[in-house]
């Protein structure tokens, strides 16, 4: 039995635990507070199919959002209690689209605290997985059928939600039975209609599977069909009669004919596969021979060829380097030794050539000397000549200073050289350049002043200025000498540079000779051993090479042989080929032959005779075969029409007519066993349809009788009437009451009333249609109010709302009851909106009647209703993010107690 409803963390409730723990419970709250989002839940586990769940306005994918905002940290959970089984949960969590179940062992009490966390938190499921684990708490995930074998059963030793009654039918496997189809109009009885009403009680009285199927396979019109053609095929059989042997006759050489073609067929089928198999074997050897053949020569003969052809590549461009090496080295010893006759022998040849080298080298710098100091003063020829003319001017002069040296005043104007600078620093140079003649007498001594004439000038600090000496003059003039010798010299040089220069070219060329026989020379016993060496190697170079030309000559052969073998190959399978072609038309042009005439294939030994003389065999035998089928259809065609047979196939038309002929005498007993087959066909389900709907009539009779011990409103009466489908009805009655014995010797084969019945049963065989139990009536609900009776329309409002909401409660509860055991632990609870609506007498009959039938209440309005006995405060809080939060330990959930 449910015993509690919990919500964590859906769209509108933080927590919400709800104890059914009353006979009556109601969930007060403003409207669009919740209550119906609440008590929806029980859609989850009564229902099961998500396609039938009902949530008013809201689509499957927004009901699964509301309920499980966060995948993995919302959930609803429903506290099963039975007093044999104890407490356990089935929890229902969202996957990504849909929603799961599992099964916890314990209850709520013990579980509440394990679905938060210390900071009072929702726990994510992995981490409730692991604490359940941790706390040994059994739980397992329960597929939907997993889950509808838990919620209902009939074995009241079980711990199922609901013990069900053998009344409760479920279609094989399926998650819906009787409960579940009634049970969703509890939720909401916004749904129930006059069709809801009627499928409910079909339902109830175990109807719902009723359907009369009898007249689904049109294929039994036939046998009614048959009635009428029996007679007619005895008169035609005996009247061609005659004319049937000589077609059978005609037939059997046909057969004959068929059967050696066959046989031969067969012979002519196994000799082809045999020579195709081996003809495709052949074929598939030589392209595995050609391929391998190609690939010995692409991927070994070929790339060695090429290999060696490299190879043969290199030595002889080895070969050619060092041919050429030899020749060089051969060509520079005979330079030696001509160089070496020419002085008899190398150690003279080398001393001779070093002395030559070293005159030639000294004569070089100096001329290069020359060169370069010529080259140094950037001067031309005209500027050296006038430098050496002033050099000569200027030392004739200096020679005249020096010979005139002597009669100088200021060389003798006094012995004492200090005395003759201060006199030279005194005097102008036109008194102290005057001969010495004009020295009346020298100078001895001096003083601090100078007296000049009858003036003195003091002469203390005068600075003494040097003055040239007769030394001075000499260098003056070997300096001049030499300037002119070297400017005299270049200027000789330089009229003659050009022939210098060619000069200095020739002598760096001789230079160069010499010392290059010189270095010749000395490395004549190195260039003798490298030519020596050389001359081995090339011995070795030209016996690799000619190694390789005979293995390059080897390869080139072996390519050829396999080109030939690919070649020989080739026009082998060009000959298969052909061979096969040929074979291929022969079986083709047989095999589609004897396809097209639908030859049998018979076993037959093998024929000796080779594949072309079974195919001119086979193509002579075929060519009989069309003319006699074509003799024989039209035969088959003449005796058809006699007949009025429509079969196609001859052998079937000759056993038919054989059989028919050979039981003339009994077709007219067949006849009779036809009549019965369609009575015993058709009467016996028609006649079970129709009694089970007068069963069902009486089921309407209790049930208006078991209403009226219930009082809602001012209702005098509730009667609920089926209206026949009145012609349907008619119909099969009709049927029902076709008969089974024919009297041949009426000149009508059926009477009147036999024929209309088999013309009504033909007319709904033609039809191919199912016949529900619901086809037999419509359903309608009276109401006796003031000794008026009238008809309601449940899919609308009857009387006041909440006479029609009591009144449609209180029809599908009795509907549900029949369906449930009677059992205090096994109460249906049931959903009862807005039943401030009701009046409170109604209330109170409402209340009584869900008591004595072991349903459990849940209404939900905005204030307390009368006869409630326990209520609920829903109230949304500031504290829990607006959410409301429902909790015995908070006490938002009051009980009270009131007389009714």
């Amino acid at each position: 039995m449910l015993s509690k409803i919990i919500i964590i963390n859906s769209e509108i409730y933080s927590k919400a635990v709800i104890v059914l723990d009353r006979p009556s419970i109601q969930l007060v709250a403003n409207n669009n507070t919740g209550k119906s989002s609440f008590i929806n839940t029980l859609n989850f586990l009564f229902i099961i199919n998500e396609k039938r769940m009902d949530f008013g306005d809201y689509e499957w994918k927004q009901t699964i959002t509301h309920y499980f905002p966060r995948f993995n940290e919302s959930y609803i959970l429903f506290e099963i209690f039975k007093s044999k089984t104890g407490y356990y949960c089935i929890l229902v969590k969202r996957t990504e689209d849909n929603v799961e179940y599992y099964i916890i062992e314990r209850e709520w009490s013990f579980l509440d605290r394990l679905f938060f966390t210390e900071n009072n938190e929702v726990m994510n499921f992995r981490e409730l997985q692991k604490t359940l684990l941790v706390q040994n708490i059994k739980y397992n995930p329960l597929n939907k059928e997993q889950l509808f074998d838990k919620i209902y059963s009939r074995d009241m030793g079980s711990d199922a939600v609901l013990w069900i009654t053998d009344n409760v039918k479920r279609k094989g496997r399926s998650i819906e039975n009787s409960f579940t189809r009634i049970y969703r109009y509890l939720i909401n009885s916004k749904l129930i209609t006059p069709d809801a009403l009627q499928d409910a009680l079909i339902i109830a009285d175990n109807r719902q599977n009723e359907t009369l199927t009898v007249f689904a396979d049109s294929s039994k019109k036939d046998d009614i069909a048959k009635l009428h053609q029996y007679q007619e095929e005895i008169e035609k059989l005996k009247s061609m009669q005659a004319d049937f042997e000589k077609f059978k006759l005609l037939t059997y050489e046909y057969s004959k004919k068929i059967e050696d073609t066959g046989k031969l067929y067969s012979c002519f089928e196994k000799l082809y596969q045999i020579e195709e198999k081996y003809i495709l074997d052949k074929r598939e050897e030589l392209i595995i021979n050609q391929k391998e053949t190609q690939r010995t020569i692409d991927e070994k003969l070929e790339p060695l060829k090429e290999t060696t052809n490299r190879e043969i590549g290199i030595l002889q461009f080895q070969i050619q380097q060092n041919d050429n090496f030899i020749k060089q080295k051969e060509k520079a010893l005979k330079e030696i030794d001509d160089i070496i006759r020419s002085f008899v022998n190398i150690e003279f040849a080398l001393l001779t050539l070093q002395q030559k080298f070293d005159e030639l080298n000294e004569r070089y710098n100096n001329i290069k000397f020359q060169l370069d100091s010529t080259q140094k003063y950037h001067l031309s020829l005209e500027q050296i000549k006038n430098n050496l003319k002033k050099l000569k001017t200027d030392c004739s002069k200096l020679y005249q200073q020096k010979n005139n040296f002597d009669n100088l005043l200021k060389y003798h104007i006094s012995a004492d050289e200090n005395i003759q600078l201060l006199l030279n620093t005194i005097l102008s140079e036109n008194i102290s350049n005057l001969t010495k003649e004009k020295i009346i007498s020298p100078v001895t001594k001096i003083s601090g002043h100078l007296e000049l004439y009858d003036g003195k000038i003091d002469i203390s600090d005068i600075n003494i200025r040097q003055f040239e000496t007769i030394t001075d003059i000499e260098e003056q003039i070997s300096d001049h000498e030499h300037s002119i010798a070297q400017k005299s010299e270049i200027v000789e040089f330089i009229q003659n540079r050009n022939e210098k220069e060619k000069e200095v070219k020739i002598i760096e060329g001789d230079i160069h000779k010499i010392k290059d026989k010189i270095e010749k020379i000395n490395q004549y016993e190195y260039i003798e051993r490298e030519l020596q060496s050389a001359q081995i190697k090339q011995v070795e170079l030209k016996q690799q090479l000619q190694e390789k030309e005979i293995e390059l000559e080897i390869i080139s052969s072996d390519i050829k042989k396999h080109y030939q073998a690919i070649t020989k190959q080739s026009n082998e399978i060009i000959n298969i080929d052909s061979r096969h072609r040929m074979l291929g038309k022969w079986f083709n042009d047989i095999h589609e032959d004897v396809k097209k005439r639908g030859i049998p294939i018979f076993p037959a030994s093998m024929e000796k005779e080779g594949i072309e003389k079974l195919y001119n065999k086979l193509r002579a035998n075929l060519n009989e075969i069309l003319r006699l089928h074509m003799k024989i259809n039209d035969e088959f065609v003449n005796l058809k029409n006699k007949l009025d047979n429509h079969t196609f196939d001859i052998q079937k038309f000759i056993i038919e007519v054989d059989e028919n002929i050979a039981t003339i005498s009994e077709k007219e007993k067949s006849i009779e066993v036809l009549l019965e087959n369609i009575s015993n066909q058709f009467t016996t389900p028609v006649n079970n349809y129709l009694q089970r709907y007068s069963e069902f009539k009486s089921f309407i009779k209790s049930f208006n009788k078991e209403i009226s011990q219930y009082q809602i409103s001012n209702i005098e009466q509730i009667e609920i009437e089926l209206k026949d489908a009145r012609i349907l009805i008619y119909d099969l009655e009709k049927i029902s009451k076709i008969r089974k014995v024919i009297n041949f010797n009426q000149r009508s084969l059926f009477d009147e009333e036999q024929t209309d019945a088999l013309d009504t049963l033909n007319r709904y065989l033609s039809k191919s249609e199912k016949y529900p139990f619901n086809c037999l009536f419509d359903i309608f609900l009276y109401l006796t109010i003031h000794g008026k009776r009238k008809k309601v329309d449940l899919g609308r409002q009857v009387e006041s709302e909440g006479t029609d909401k009591t009144l449609k409660l209180i029809l599908f509860m009795m509907i549900m009851k029949r369906f449930v055991v009677s059992d205090d632990e096994n109460r249906i609870v049931v959903f009862v909106d807005e039943v401030l609506r009701i009046d409170d007498n109604n209330v109170g009959e409402l209340m009584r009647f869900c008591i004595e039938n072991n349903f459990l209440p849940i209404c939900a309005a905005k204030s307390q209703a009368i006869g409630i006995e326990k209520f609920y405060f829903l109230q949304p809080s500031v504290k829990n993010q607006n959410k409301i939060f429902v909790d015995k330990e908070i006490q938002t959930a009051i009980a009270i107690k009131r007389n009714v």
